[in-house]
C-alpha cells in the first residue's frame, strides 16, 4: 500500500512539474459560512 501512495505522489508531482495540472481545486465545504449568522436579540 505504501508503494501505491508513493507512486501516486510521484505521478502527481510529475504532472504538476510538467504543467499538466495548472491549479488545485478546493473541494472543502464550509457549512458555517453558508449558514446565516444569528442576529442579536434585543431582550438582553
Amino acid at each position: 500500500m505504501n508503494l501505491y501512495w508513493f507512486l501516486y505522489i510521484v505521478a502527481f508531482a510529475a504532472k504538476v512539474l510538467t504543467g499538466q495540472v495548472r491549479e488545485l481545486k478546493d473541494v472543502r465545504e464550509y457549512d458555517a459560512a453558508e449558514a446565516p449568522s444569528p442576529k442579536p436579540s434585543k431582550a438582553e
